[in-house]
């Protein structure tokens, strides 16, 4: 796939505007990795129509980038010029994310020669990077770029009544249905250093959380109507900040063991990182179990405090009534009791 948010018009020097290092890889080297990042990330991201508008802002040597607005907003108000700086803005931290994106996905191609006679380095012996050095090129580029995505997610839900198409996209549909919708949630929850990549690391588990656990304890229709409600509206305000907390902290606890672990062809690894570079080792300590143990306990907390609040109001939350009943437990600890009963605990 040919990129199309980076063209040959506009050529190499527009590469450096988005990478502030010296760049000498020229835009025909890098191009299939441009492409891959815009077919991998940016479009599931955005969505075919507003990759498209993006498109259209693009200067080719044919259009001027000042007679494009996103005139497929349907909703959005305010003067061409307003829609046309937006327009600019989100089409540069877009690329911004891409070229970070693409000198990961191509890093380790775009050092080598390829010839009939084999494979060999670009750079003489003694000019070659350390291979930890190499690695933390990549994690930089990895990290950065995705970094990026979350500014881009930021500035379209700050303006998205300007993105209708946003709302088409892959992404937006995925996390409509979900507390916890992006990183900076999680992490004003849980630190995780901002770091889009633990984000994406733990949707699984905060997506396992809400599907099951706390389907189980609030019931499908109180969901929806938590999911639709406000965020300033006092009748949900505290009710969502316990359910998502509840949400992040026990999917830390179903997810933490994950994080280091790299599922590949050969098998499950353990991924550590030193000063010379990556390290593949199993890390098991006791301090883990701890965290486990702290997340699940505070997760529950959280999930408590919610209901007792819920039951003090119970004549404003009837869905939640009608799943769990008249008189539902507060505490969630699991407790047996094996009077006239045979139990059995995985």
């Amino acid at each position: 796939m040919k990129p199309k948010l980076f063209n040959t018009y506009l050529g190499d020097d527009d590469l450096r505007n988005y990478l502030p290092v010296n760049i000498n890889t020229s835009f025909e080297t890098l191009s299939p990795y441009l492409g891959l990042a815009e077919q991998n990330f940016i479009i599931p991201l955005l969505g075919e129509k507003l990759y498209n508008k993006l498109v259209d802002c693009v200067a080719v040597d044919d259009i001027d980038i000042s007679d494009i607005t996103d005139s497929g907003s349907g909703s959005a108000s305010g003067s061409g010029a307003s829609e046309t700086t937006l327009m600019d803005n989100l089409l540069m931290e877009v690329k911004f994310a891409e070229m970070h994106l693409a000198y990961w996905k191509g890093y380790p191609v775009l050092s080598i020669n390829f010839s009939d006679a084999g494979a060999s380095t670009k750079a003489s012996e003694g000019q070659r990077l350390f291979r930890y050095q190499e690695q933390k090129a990549e994690q930089y580029f990895k990290e950065e770029g995705f970094n990026k995505i979350d500014t881009v997610l930021s500035f379209l839900y700050a303006n998205i009544e300007k993105f209708d198409y946003f709302k088409e996209s892959e992404f937006y549909k995925e996390v409509e249905d979900s507390f916890i919708k992006n990183t900076k949630t999680f992490n004003s929850i849980y630190h995780i250093n901002n770091s889009r990549l633990v984000f994406l690391k733990m949707q699984y588990f905060t997506k396992r959380v809400e599907d099951i656990d706390l389907h189980s304890i609030l019931g499908e229709e109180f969901i929806k109507e938590l999911l639709k409600a406000q965020e300033t509206d006092e009748k949900y305000k505290y009710i969502l900040k316990n359910v998502r907390s509840y949400v992040v902290y026990m999917s830390i606890a179903y997810g933490i063991r994950e994080l280091k672990k790299q599922p590949t062809e050969k098998g499950l690894i353990f991924e550590t990182q030193s000063a010379d570079g990556f390290q593949e080792q199993q890390v098991m300590t006791e301090e883990l179990k701890q965290t486990i143990d702290y997340s699940r306990e505070t997760a529950l907390r959280y999930m408590e405090a919610a209901i007792n609040h819920i039951k003090k109001h119970k004549a404003d939350y009837p869905a939640f009534f009608e799943h769990a009943g008249e008189d539902p437990a507060t505490e969630l600890n699991y407790r047996r009791d094996n009077t006239n009963k045979k139990t059995f605990w995985l």
